[in-house]
């Protein structure tokens, strides 16, 4: 009896001509995206594998300010062999024949990401801020911020603090992960609650408590919450919440927010 060994597995070369999405929307600059090259050099535009440039295909800022649109590459005048270009806008995707999302409008713009700008029309990617995502080749994205918040409130639940808000953008029927751990304490023998808020307007994560026995004694606070991303929706701003039934609350957290981008 002989073993049988399985043969090796075809690895495309970097330069493959055989693929219709080898590209990745990347973040250069506040005045910059660049469409590069990802494990080959084809994007397919109205049924043409059209060839990906080896320096990539630039977008530059400004766009439209305050604006969070559609990343879109075609050929220019959607000739087909034509130079390729980026453009930025708002309509919903659709898609066509050869089974792409391309622009409504334009079905030579094959849809290769989405962006989010600010008020001079220059793109978003910060500490606090996934403002930049590409549709294909996908990745984990992650930004995270940690402030320390003190507060007497024991009417409800209220941002403990606008440095903690982390915002991203996303794809209709994405998960945008949130995650919150830390440790907080109250000042009297009271409860301490938290959870993780949408925009400092509403609780999204079920609400964790600390009940502190005697004053000053710390507990470790953790929630986490998934956010299923609307189709055609804005910034995401996720922000943490909290409040304590009597005496001062302190919080010392950390917010994570992991995106496919």
């Amino acid at each position: 009896m002989s073993l049988y060994v399985p043969q090796a597995p075809t690895i495309l070369p970097a330069t493959a001509p055989e693929g219709t999405h080898d590209c990745r929307l990347n973040y250069i600059s506040t005045t910059q995206l660049r469409l590069d090259r990802f494990g080959g050099n084809r994007l397919m535009c109205n049924g043409v594998r059209e060839v990906i440039p080896a320096g990539g295909v630039v977008l530059n800022a400004p766009v439209v300010a305050s604006s969070v649109a559609y990343v879109w590459c075609g050929p220019s005048g959607g000739i087909a062999g034509a130079a390729l270009y980026l453009a930025y806008d708002s309509p919903e995707p659709v898609i066509d024949a050869f089974g792409m999302p391309v622009h409504p409008t334009f079905r030579y713009l094959t849809l290769v990401g989405r962006a989010y700008s600010d008020g001079s029309g220059n793109f978003q990617m910060t500490g606090n801020t996934i403002g930049v995502i590409s549709y294909w080749n996908r990745r984990w994205l992650s930004i995270a911020a940690a402030v320390s918040f003190s507060s007497g409130n024991a009417s409800g639940l209220l941002e403990l603090h606008g440095g903690m808000r982390l915002n991203a953008i996303g794809f209709g029927g994405d998960f945008i992960r949130c995650l919150m751990e830390g440790s907080c304490l109250n000042d009297s023998a009271n409860y301490t609650y938290t959870a993780i808020g949408q925009g400092g307007g509403g609780q999204l994560s079920q609400l964790g408590q600390h009940f502190a026995t005697v004053p000053n004694a710390y507990g470790m606070i953790s929630c986490h919450y998934d956010y299923l991303y609307p189709a055609g929706g804005g910034v995401f701003i996720m922000t943490l919440m909290g409040y304590v039934n009597a005496g001062i609350g302190t919080w010392y957290p950390q917010s994570t927010m992991l995106v496919w981008g």
